[in-house]
């Protein structure tokens, strides 16, 4: 079923929905519910996926994805995450600017939208949680 979230989510992202980054918030879920070996498994899956039809450096999503559900399952065993529609928003959002923040470090290339992207990306992630849940 994971597999059909990814494509489902990969078509959206390149389709409709081009601004925002669904698959990172659906790496953020994998980590936040699942813990940190789903993150980064989920990570590294959708890494792999991002890194073949991307036009940037091979493995660099992949480390990328795989490290922002790691960590989102590191936080989600630290702090308390209660189910609810405020930390699904919160959580994401924090993923989404750090995710993007230390990608713009790391390239140099800075957009003046992520802020924007990453408000939006949490917006739908309640609603995406409620969905890929179990």
């Amino acid at each position: 079923m994971v597999i059909v979230w990814i494509i489902i989510l990969a078509l959206l992202q390149v389709t409709v929905v081009r601004d925002l980054n669904l698959l990172l918030v659906l790496v953020i879920l994998a980590g936040l519910r699942k813990g940190p070996e789903a993150g980064l498994l989920m990570g590294a899956l959708i890494g792999m996926l991002v890194s073949i039809f991307s036009s940037s450096n091979p493995g660099f999503n992949l480390v990328f994805y795989s490290a922002s559900g790691l960590l989102a399952g590191l936080v989600s065993l630290q702090v308390y995450y209660k189910r609810n529609f405020y930390t699904d928003f919160l959580f994401s959002y924090c993923g989404v600017m750090l995710f993007y923040f230390i990608y713009f470090i790391l390239t140099g290339r800075f957009s003046s939208i992520i802020f924007s992207m990453a408000f939006c990306s949490a917006i739908f992630s309640p609603v995406l949680f409620r969905l890929v849940e179990d």
